[in-house]
């Protein structure tokens, strides 16, 4: 487990700081030394990268991951709803999948969709599970929820948690 350099072929080995080990081969002309100095920074950048890629992807698993998981709490609370967070979150990605929006960008919308409606959690349970219309006071109360969900996810550093700001504050743009 280390670099070798003979007088016509490199291997390289690395290992990241999170345990990924890599390796390169090249069998080009003659090396020189400078050129044998160069494929090592190349080689240790290319560890680096991929390193970090990684780590990127195991965080925005994270963030599905929790976004989900808060999704399902809300909807646990509720009782009623059904999977409304993920429903909409789907119907949020397809709609973005017809706008020829990126894999990406599809995705951000179906993580935010499903935050829309967070605020329920600053609504009494009492009022949420109340069978039956709402009084025009109870109403006002229920109708806060998208105000308090946008001030609670709009302070967070997360492009998925900043557009679900957007969505909680306007999926009910028309009481």
């Amino acid at each position: 487990k280390a670099s070798h350099h003979g007088k016509s072929d490199f291997l390289g080995y690395y290992r990241t700081r999170s345990g990924n080990e890599n390796t390169i081969y090249m069998v080009p002309q003659p090396i020189s030394d400078s050129a044998r100095e160069l494929l090592e920074i190349f080689s240790t950048n290319v560890a680096i990268t991929f390193d970090s890629l990684l780590m990127r992807e195991e965080i925005e698993g994270a963030q599905r991951a929790s976004t989900a998981l808060l999704g399902q709490a809300m909807e646990r609370q509720l009782d009623t709803t059904g999977s409304h967070a993920s429903r909409a979150g789907d119907i949020a990605a397809l709609l973005a999948t017809h706008l020829g929006m990126t894999e990406r960008e599809i995705e951000f919308m179906r993580q935010a969709m499903a935050l829309h409606d967070v605020g329920k959690i600053g609504v009494a349970d009492t009022l949420l599970a109340q069978p039956g219309p709402l009084t025009p006071e109870q109403w006002d109360i229920m109708k806060n929820h998208a105000r308090l969900g946008f001030d609670l996810l709009s302070n967070s550093g997360s492009p998925v948690h900043r557009l679900g700001a957007i969505m909680a504050h306007e999926h009910h743009e028309r009481w």
